[in-house]
């Protein structure tokens, strides 16, 4: 997964969804346990996709016994986007006095590094609500830092 490359004008997976800075209603997709409320990964971060297809594939959670679920934005959001905020999070970084390499691999768009406590703090002190990501074969997603910005919606079908 890579952060950014996703901009106002992108059209992303099923139906022409643009996902922009995920406008309040957008819908998008997981996939996750059948007959799960919306769930977070082990840091805490909710990923969707607009790609229905792209979230029944296991590497995105669309394992068996799982399911594809909608997920509906509930507000506005702002999210991080590497193509148009990298100065921001590294000078951000820099002030906080964290390791230089880290900061530099998340302000590029390194999903990993995106999800360090230490960068999720930078981004959340800054008003963000998540981040822009790029799967590793090119498909879009979001990770959200609260999983109430979301609500669970239906099965996909």
């Amino acid at each position: 997964r890579k952060s950014g490359g996703i901009n106002q004008s992108s059209v992303l997976g099923g139906g022409g969804v643009k996902l922009g800075d995920a406008a309040k209603g957008t819908k998008l997709f997981r996939g996750q346990p059948i007959g799960a409320d919306l769930i977070t990964n082990e840091k805490g971060l909710l990923w969707l996709t607009p790609d229905k297809k792209y979230a029944s594939d296991p590497h995105y959670g669309g394992k068996e016994g799982s399911e594809v679920i909608q997920a509906e934005i509930i507000k506005d959001l702002n999210l991080y986007d590497a193509d148009k905020n990298i100065d921001e999070l590294i000078s951000k970084g820099k002030v906080k006095g964290l390791n230089r390499p880290l900061v530099v691999s998340a302000a590029k768009g390194d999903f990993r590094a995106l999800q360090e406590p230490e960068i999720i703090s930078i981004l959340k002190e800054s008003g963000y609500d998540g981040f822009k990501a790029i799967e590793p074969h090119g498909e879009k997603s979001i990770a959200l830092f609260d999983p109430k910005l979301a609500t669970k919606i239906k099965p996909a079908i």
